[in-house]
């Protein structure tokens, strides 16, 4: 038992060493720039749920990687309750810009960027039959 411990402790460190960091995602060319009105967060383990999402001021969602891109903590609602009126109503007074590539699939925030997994369009759009757009990011 102790040697199949050891075998399998040793394996994962070697494994290990082979752990190569993210390399942080870029914006292209034709990023535009919105206002980040809301972020959702229900906190920091990534085992909760499937990243983040902000509320642009277009009314889009984005649904983003966790933990990467935080605005000040004025704009942030942990409660999605919360979250979903103010997609279908005012947003939480004050906005940070946010830089967005839509086709690489790219969000950034002041010198900060992250992945996005999803944009979605505003709810009344989702309500007569749009879509989100998706990004296969692992």
């Amino acid at each position: 038992m102790t040697k199949i411990l050891l075998l399998c402790t040793t394996a994962a460190i070697l494994q290990g060493c082979n752990f190569e960091p993210e390399t942080p995602p870029a914006l292209g060319s034709k990023a535009e720039t919105l206002r980040l009105v809301t972020y959702y967060s229900d906190g920091d383990f990534e085992y909760k749920s499937v990243g983040e999402w902000i509320l642009l001021n277009t009314g889009e969602s984005l649904q983003i990687k966790r933990n990467r891109i935080r605005p000040a903590a004025n704009l942030i609602v942990n409660d999605w309750s919360q979250y979903e009126k103010l997609r279908a109503g005012p947003a939480l007074p004050g906005y940070a810009d946010v830089k967005i590539d839509r086709l690489n699939g790219v969000a950034c925030l002041d010198s900060r960027c992250t992945h996005l997994y999803a944009i979605c369009p505003p709810r009344s759009a989702i309500t007569a039959g749009q879509v989100c757009k998706t990004f296969n990011k692992k």
